[in-house]
């Protein structure tokens, strides 16, 4: 209960650090070509990032699993030692990854990137979650 209670505290300091302006109502495409409106692709993928993390921390599979238990050598390791056979389904392999690739890609087109940016979007998201969040 107690790792529950702090992980809910953690996303809602997340969200709590979004600024509100950053969720406009209408289409991100015709938003973009507003006068004075420029989208930050930096920006974007980091608010992308907080989404990832806090459903990553409010959905553990086991309650006692140390998700916390990171480290910026870990994650160099992940990196550099990559370990290719993660344990993971054939149904999470080859359903949920590719159908997840698709909705990252279908947020970045949302927020009216072009096709090119959206592809390297999903490529920076997918290969984050994999090495960082999943690893």
């Amino acid at each position: 209960m107690k790792n529950y209670l702090i992980s809910s505290l953690i996303v809602l300091l997340l969200f709590c650090l979004v600024p509100p302006n950053s969720f406009s109502a209408g289409n991100g495409a015709q938003n973009k070509k507003e006068k004075g409106y420029e989208r930050s692709f930096f920006k974007d993928t980091l608010m992308i990032n907080y989404f990832l993390w806090g459903g990553r921390i409010l959905y553990v599979r086991n309650k006692d699993s140390k998700i916390f238990d990171t480290s910026l050598k870990k994650w160099g390791d992940n990196i550099t030692n990559p370990e290719w056979n993660d344990g993971d389904s054939f149904l999470t392999n080859y359903v949920y990854h590719p159908y997840f690739g698709a909705l990252y890609y279908q947020v970045y087109r949302d927020l009216g990137y072009k096709k090119e940016e959206a592809y390297l979007g999903t490529l920076i998201q997918s290969t984050l979650w994999e090495f960082t969040i999943e690893g």
